[in-house]
């Protein structure tokens, strides 16, 4: 694999902010670049999803999202905010989440299953409108860039079509959210990626088309 150094993550993509932590909802494929798409596997296995755009690096963990600056290094890649951080070489990293510090994180090997299933993780966006989703164990974030709004939704309904696409359905605090998963490629003209999901997401009536990838 190549080092990490921008321009290389979802997504993504984001443009908000965040000084600590933007409030918010991450991974690659593995048969269409990958360039800017990462997912590392941490102590306690815990996973951090990468994306990095311009001379930044959007940090996902569950439902929040760090926007990090490139900052200097002696070697490898240093994303920070001055409280938050991720360093790379290789397919090493090390990453500092508020009081919280991973020494040994490693790059999610696409030839094992490190992930029971497909949709288990699932990570979603477009630049036009900027948006992302994250689909965990049936939990939804939802993160709009414009209003730099993120909307949750613990749980969800999932259903699968005959064409193949698996339909989510939740509700809550009054937003309504309908996203269909289709698995077809799917071009992101921003970023100059191809991703193996096109994603249409409905929320609360307004409709929004993306991309996505999920670890197989």
């Amino acid at each position: 694999m190549k080092k990490i150094i921008i321009p290389i993550i979802l997504i993504f993509v984001l443009s908000c902010t965040c000084t600590k932590k933007c409030v918010t909802s991450s991974l690659p494929k593995y048969d269409i670049p990958a360039d800017n798409v990462f997912v590392f596997r941490c102590e306690n296995d815990e996973f951090y999803t990468v994306h990095f755009q311009d001379d930044a690096a959007y940090l996902y963990h569950g439902y929040e999202v760090y926007k990090l600056q490139r900052a200097i290094s002696a070697s490898g890649a240093r994303y920070s905010d001055g409280v938050n951080e991720f360093w790379n070489k290789g397919d090493m990293a090390m990453i500092t989440i508020g009081d919280k510090s991973y020494q040994n994180c490693e790059l999610v090997n696409p030839n094992e299953r490190m992930i029971k299933d497909p949709m288990y993780y699932f990570w979603g966006m477009s630049n036009d409108p900027l948006w992302s989703l994250t689909i965990f164990d049936n939990e939804i974030a939802i993160f709009f860039d414009k209003k730099n709004k993120l909307y949750r939704f613990s749980s969800s309904s999932l259903e699968k079509t005959g064409e193949g696409e698996k339909v989510y359905n939740a509700q809550s605090d009054g937003h309504t959210v309908k996203i269909i998963i289709t698995e077809k490629k799917c071009y992101d003209k921003k970023s100059n990626q191809t991703f193996p999901y096109h994603v249409k997401l409905n929320f609360d009536g307004k409709e929004y088309n993306g991309c996505g990838t999920s670890p197989k």
